[in-house]
């Protein structure tokens, strides 16, 4: 027998963008992500989510969103590992 258990849950989040009400559903720890992203770049979270959504190629906001913070944290992973090396030469 295989026991699936739910890791996570997805999450509905009311942001207004230029004046427009919009929902975002996101898991927590993606959420979590966006905030801490706009809080480094010294922006509200709701202007964070604005930029995103300026220059999103994908067609959901939510996806967007998602997109966004894997492509920071694969960033961040690689800078990582690329001051390693140059430490270890």
């Amino acid at each position: 027998t295989i026991v699936t258990k739910r890791v996570s849950e997805i999450r509905k989040y009311a942001v207004s963008i230029h004046g427009h009400e919009t929902s975002i559903s996101l898991e927590p720890i993606f959420w979590e992500e966006v905030k801490r992203m706009a809080a480094e770049e010294k922006m509200t979270i709701r202007d964070f989510i604005a930029s995103v959504n300026a220059t999103r190629k994908t067609a959901g906001l939510s996806s967007a969103l998602r997109v966004t913070v894997l492509r920071n944290l694969r960033d961040t992973v690689l800078l990582h590992t690329a001051q390693k090396m140059v430490a270890a030469e």
